[in-house]
């Protein structure tokens, strides 16, 4: 089976979190944001939805941490994560497909 990255890059307030909450829920996977603020919010806006999802920072978890778990990982905002980590803004960004299985469309 082929692998793909799922990417919805679409403008602001539009349900891009809302559909990566549909996602979590459905493949039990763990949403990852930016920030504590951000995790906190989607971990309200699943419990509005009635979903299941488990939400963290990555000021909260390390990437050890989220690897070990053995879950599925979204992450929200992805571009804000790199531009945390590089500590440059993050003009484009391309993806390999590495994560994402086909079965992941809800």
């Amino acid at each position: 089976m082929s692998s793909k990255t799922l990417l919805v890059g679409i403008g602001r307030q539009t349900g891009k979190t809302t559909k990566l909450i549909g996602l979590a829920n459905a493949f039990d996977a763990t949403v990852v944001t930016p920030t504590n603020a951000m995790a906190v919010n989607v971990k309200r806006m699943a419990q509005q939805m009635g979903a299941k999802v488990s939400a963290t920072s990555l000021q909260n978890n390390g990437i050890k941490e989220l690897r070990e778990a053995g879950r599925p990982i979204i992450v929200d905002d992805a571009d804000l994560i790199l531009e945390d980590v590089l500590g440059v803004s993050i003009a484009a960004m391309t993806f390999d497909g590495r994560a994402f299985d086909a079965r992941w469309t809800v």
